[in-house]
């Protein structure tokens, strides 16, 4: 059986396995992408050296298992980015969607205004990404919306209308404007890492406090850092000691990395 608060090293669809029902509150990643980084030399590798199907199926399988762990107030959050491949755009959120055996609540874009560009001549630069909410069952999911309000303009100061403006802050909205991580050398704590700033809007608005997010794909620890921050429980996996020794690390020395 897993134990929460651990970083294990190993297949995460093996792994997910060993977590006992029920007993998570928010499965939330971001897989790796498909036949685009070779990240390691194992073979159980999810994306890298697979056809779509099996990709795709692949991320299927930690679905099931995600439905199977999750609380019944449950979210499962996951990140991808749609593909184009020989000129043909190959929308991996929509297929996603159409596979997994949960309820989508919504798509959230992720406007990445500092994305890396791939360069072409017959399409735009790409500066998106998506972010799939799923949840366990259609009603009744935890969800906290007060957690990740921002600050109003200076119009609600002067607006007399005070019946208008939520008092603890304004929705952001389902497009978030956060910067992708940008750190390299020694520095850089995964080829893909994600910012520490998603992970915590995420986990704040659908993870309670003293909750429990489970990574199966942790990488370099983003997602098991911002739950240490935020007082949450953790479970992260991953294919490679190298990234499970970083994530670690990055625990037990308080990393306030943004």
């Amino acid at each position: 059986m897993i134990e929460k608060n651990t970083i294990t090293c190993g297949n995460s669809l093996e792994l997910i396995k060993q977590v006992p029902d029920k007993s998570i509150d928010l499965v939330w990643f971001s897989p790796p992408y498909w036949n685009l980084h070779k990240y390691t030399d194992s073979k159980a590798e999810v994306g890298y050296g697979q056809s779509l199907d099996e990709y795709l199926n692949a991320l299927v399988l930690i679905q099931i298992e995600s439905k199977r762990v999750l609380k019944d107030d449950g979210n499962l959050v996951i990140n991808i980015m749609d593909i184009v491949r020989k000129n043909t755009p190959i929308f991996l959120s929509d297929e996603l969607i159409k596979r997994f055996d949960m309820p989508l609540i919504e798509r959230i874009v992720w406007s990445i205004r500092n994305k890396m560009p791939v360069a072409s001549k017959v399409r735009f630069v790409n500066k998106m990404e998506w972010i799939l909410h799923f949840s366990k069952y259609r009603k009744n999911y935890y969800f906290d919306k007060d957690s990740v309000r921002e600050p109003h303009s200076h119009y609600a100061a002067k607006d007399k209308r005070k019946w208008k403006w939520n008092a603890k802050g304004k929705c952001p909205g389902n497009i978030w404007n956060i910067p992708a991580y940008r750190v390299a050398g020694k520095n850089k704590f995964h080829v893909a890492g994600f910012p520490i700033q998603l992970c915590d809007r995420v986990i704040s608005c659908w993870c309670p406090k003293d909750g429990t997010v489970l990574d199966p794909f942790n990488g370099g620890g983003t997602t098991t850092l911002s739950a240490v921050r935020q007082g949450r429980q953790y479970i992260g996996f991953d294919l490679d000691q190298k990234y499970c020794d970083i994530a670690i690390h990055r625990i037990q020395n308080k990393d306030t990395t943004k």
